[in-house]
């Protein structure tokens, strides 16, 4: 399944037994250790573990696309037995009841569509895209309902609020932080109110330059993207610049079929991916004699780093937090290598590498590489969990920032291999956060004049498993302008 593309992440390992017999497949099924079954009719971690003898049965890129005749019979199951029987090409009936042999689920018939034909991608120019925010027009006389979960929207007009407040159709929570945030939002998910949550946040995207001007809410809107991908329909982000005709625009907000909007000066913008044009990427950074830290390990790093040697001939590098493999590797290219075992995160030790730096050979760029280590469904890990996970992250991005502020650097490339942050996914909420961390990390500096750059990378073809439903990988060899190098 892997080597297919169907990597699903850790918390998706339901799979635990797997028989055939001619047309028919049996499979048991386990939700992680973390599960809250209770809190869903079924939980998306079972039922993705469930399909995947589906998926293999079906071939390479395959996924279900249409479903008919789904029934549940009993909700909040932690435990799963799949009886599937082939009905047509690519098509299942399911049968699927608890360990004890109690009916949970029928499926008259999933059919699965096989997405053989995409190819990894060229290099073209189509393939390069951009974060932009039209604006969208607002109703003239929205007619909606709302209360305020908490303060922290000074200024808010209260016409809109109901006699109940039971009765809102829209729950606002002021939110600055995605700590603070998380196990607020757990809580509201858990419960049953058919009212919509609304995440307000202030100066947490960039609409236009100078917009981000605290950092910390910036990762609330990638946490709360991965948690509308696996809760559809039951959350709005709203980012508000606090200016009054903001604040009078935000019912009008409300009223727009959007899942996330910001508004400036009264004026509502939304969201759109469009094609990078050439202004879009930083100029290529010439040949230095200076030294290029990159920081972080894996593939990415390790692509990123050959890159520079091999493509732009920076060939003077500092490896913060790689191993030792990496660094034999490019000397091997004829690179000069330094190598510092701790990571970026450790503000003195990162201190300590830059210190050693030979004054012929000062510091020039910085490339770091960021990722986090916890891949779960919002519901399945603790605030404690993604508050170290997301402080890590960012500890070591905003080190690198500030630690070289008063150098002069020609590139400094954020770097993540994974596009949740901007586009949400199942499983995704830590990996969001941090994408959008550096994503305004980026924007802040270049508010400040610095060069800044924010790469999210989707799936590669040299990364087997490693992809995003909907997404088709870029082809060998093609990521290399990805660096924004």
């Amino acid at each position: 399944l892997a080597a297919a593309g169907h990597d699903h992440g850790p918390a998706f390992l339901g799979l635990t037994r797997l028989w055939r017999r001619d047309d028919e497949v049996f499979a048991e099924v386990t939700g992680p250790t973390a599960l809250d079954a209770p809190r869903h009719a079924l939980h998306p971690a079972l039922l993705t573990a469930a399909l995947q003898p589906l998926l293999a049965e079906a071939g390479p890129a395959a996924v279900p696309a249409e479903w008919r005749g789904a029934v549940l019979h009993t909700p909040g199951t932690a435990a799963l037995r799949l009886h599937a029987t082939r009905t047509g090409e690519d098509a299942f009936a399911l049968a699927v009841t608890g360990p004890d042999g109690v009916p949970v689920a029928t499926v008259e018939s999933v059919r699965l569509r096989r997405l053989d034909g995409l190819r990894p991608a060229d290099a073209r120019p189509d393939r390069f895209l951009t974060l932009t925010w039209p604006e969208t027009p607002l109703p003239a006389d929205p007619a909606v309902s709302w209360t305020v979960a908490a303060p922290g929207i000074p200024g808010l007009a209260e016409p809109g609020a109901p006699d109940r407040p039971d009765d809102a159709e829209f729950v606002l929570l002021p939110v600055t932080s995605a700590s603070t945030l998380l196990p607020e939002l757990l809580a509201w998910l858990a419960g049953d109110s058919p009212a919509r949550l609304v995440i307000v946040t202030r100066h947490a995207v960039t609409v236009a330059a100078g917009d981000v001007q605290d950092l910390a809410p910036a990762p609330v809107w990638g946490l709360v993207r991965a948690a509308q991908s696996e809760h559809p329909g039951r959350i709005t982000l709203v980012d508000l610049d606090g200016h009054e005709s903001s604040l009078i625009a935000l019912p009008a907000a409300l009223a727009l079929d959007e899942p996330q909007v910001a508004l400036r000066q009264g004026v509502a913008h939304v969201p759109r991916l469009v094609t990078a044009t050439p202004a879009d990427f930083p100029s290529e950074p010439g040949r230095s004699a200076g030294t290029v830290l990159v920081s972080g390990s894996g593939d990415l790093a390790g692509a990123a780093a050959e890159h520079l040697v091999t493509v732009l001939g920076r060939d003077r590098l500092l490896l913060v937090g790689a191993d030792a493999e990496l660094a034999e590797r490019l000397r091997g290219l004829g690179a000069d290598v330094l190598v510092a075992a701790d990571g970026a995160a450790d503000r003195e030790s990162l201190a300590e590498a830059l210190a050693l730096l030979p004054a012929e050979h000062p510091l020039t760029g910085v490339v770091h590489v960021a990722d986090s280590d916890v891949e779960s469904v919002l519901t399945s890990y603790t605030p404690e969990q993604f508050t170290t996970g997301l402080r890590r992250a960012g500890d070591a991005a905003w080190n690198l920032h500030e630690l070289t502020l008063g150098l002069d650097l020609d590139l400094f490339a954020l770097l993540t291999p994974h596009v949740s942050g901007v586009l949400g996914g199942t499983g995704q909420g830590a990996r969001a956060a941090t994408g959008a961390y550096l994503d305004a990390l980026a924007h802040h500096r270049a508010t400040l004049g610095l060069p800044g750059v924010a790469v999210a990378w989707g799936p590669r073809e040299e990364d087997a498993g490693s992809g995003r439903p909907g997404l088709v990988p870029a082809g060998k060899g093609q990521s290399a302008p990805l660096f924004g190098l």
